[in-house]
């Protein structure tokens, strides 16, 4: 059974002889409970949304689930440049919306404006209400 991962991955920059993303600096940090946190920090260029539609351990793609999903569809904002990663605008499980049980569907979504190079936490239902320099840029 396929199943879709929205993954905020690092983009690949591939030496000759590893297939391994860089440019990035991992960290853990063990918590007086013994909870691990693990980290990864890179500059936002390096960053990109990506709909994985099979198990992430057999991609090259490092990094974090960065929304829900369900069966193939996504069920949270993932969009770029006003497109959403699967489908179009507007339409069921293509990344356009935040979806969920209740009628309160708005839900806090991280944003990078590249043109103002400002990320952003906005509250909204769908990609059409978030508030960005340029809907061609973010």
């Amino acid at each position: 059974m396929a199943f879709a991962i929205l993954l905020v991955s690092f983009i690949s920059y591939y030496q000759k002889d590893f297939n391994l993303p860089h440019h990035y600096h991992y960290e853990k940090q063990k918590a007086s409970n013994g909870v691990v946190l693990h980290t990864m920090r890179t500059t936002p260029d390096n960053i990109r949304l990506q709909a994985i539609d099979t198990n992430v351990t057999k991609t090259p793609f490092y990094g974090i689930n960065g929304g829900f999903f369900w069966e193939g569809a996504l069920l949270s904002i993932a969009v770029i440049n006003d497109q959403p990663l699967k489908g179009l605008p507007g339409d069921y499980g293509s990344g356009w919306y935040n979806t969920g049980v209740d009628t309160n569907l708005k839900r806090g979504t991280l944003v990078w404006d590249d043109i103002a190079k400002h990320f952003s936490i906005q509250i909204v239902t769908h990609a059409g209400e978030l508030s960005v320099t340029d809907k061609r840029h973010y």
